[in-house]
């Protein structure tokens, strides 16, 4: 999950999610984490997403949800 275009807004939603600062993600729960990323990642192509959705995800279900592919340069 990429998670380089979040801003400092969307973590501090992740960090609101978890109920965890950013400085204790290491030692957080990795799954609560990951769901709160891509739920946060998610939601900018999905407005209507909802948190207990995002809960409910399967792995898969969560990697394609925060996962949204760049255009392809046409070739020649």
């Amino acid at each position: 999950m990429n998670t380089n275009n979040l801003t400092m807004k969307d973590l501090a939603e992740v960090e609101t999610l978890i109920g965890i600062s950013m400085d204790l993600w290491d030692d957080s729960p990795k799954a609560m984490l990951s769901v709160a990323l891509a739920y946060v990642a998610a939601k900018k192509h999905n407005p209507d997403l909802t948190w207990e959705q995002a809960q409910n995800w399967t792995i898969e279900e969560m990697q394609k949800a925060a996962v949204v592919e760049s255009p392809k340069a046409k070739r020649s």
